[in-house]
């Protein structure tokens, strides 16, 4: 497995180039292959061995990362949807505080015209109650001046 190892930059090595074999012959600056056929080592059927595995350790790897990740999608449709109700839910809910809020802006321009409307009538209550207390302050000043009458005719008889 040692032929399988990948440096550390995650590039595998090249290949060795490919010898001619010795009854190759030269023809015209190119070199000709043996056609006869190369039996393999049991290192070499070992080695494709390796490779079968590893390929299908790989494909293997790849059905789980396709299912992982199908999963992962899965999931968030699912929270996209949750999310798209959560947003109609509010959405609906501020619809409701904005009538209620604009209801409440109603009430207070109400509230406002009807103070307008007391505040001539709170003014006249206001200009009453200091007649009141002007009239009261009279009436304590006749009673102070009466007494001093009463006294003096008590003192003249």
């Amino acid at each position: 497995m040692d032929s399988l190892q990948v440096p550390d930059g995650g590039i595998p090595p090249p290949l060795p180039a490919r010898r001619p074999s010795e009854d190759s012959q030269n023809v015209q600056g190119q070199q000709r292959y043996s056609t006869r056929k190369a039996s393999l080592s049991p290192r070499s059927t070992a080695h494709i061995r390796d490779i079968k595995a590893a390929e299908e350790d790989v494909d293997e790897a790849m059905q789980k990362v396709m299912e992982h990740f199908k999963h992962e999608i899965m999931v968030a449709a699912e929270e996209f949807v949750v999310l798209h109700t959560m947003t109609g839910l509010a959405r609906d809910a501020y619809s409701d505080f904005n009538d209620t809020s604009q209801e409440l802006i109603a009430g207070m321009g109400k509230v406002q015209l009807t103070y307008s409307e007391m505040d001539t009538h709170l003014n006249q209550i206001f200009d009453l109650e200091r007649q009141v207390s002007s009239m009261e302050q009279v009436i304590f000043e006749l009673d102070e001046y009466t007494k001093q009458l009463e006294q003096n005719v008590k003192r003249s008889r």
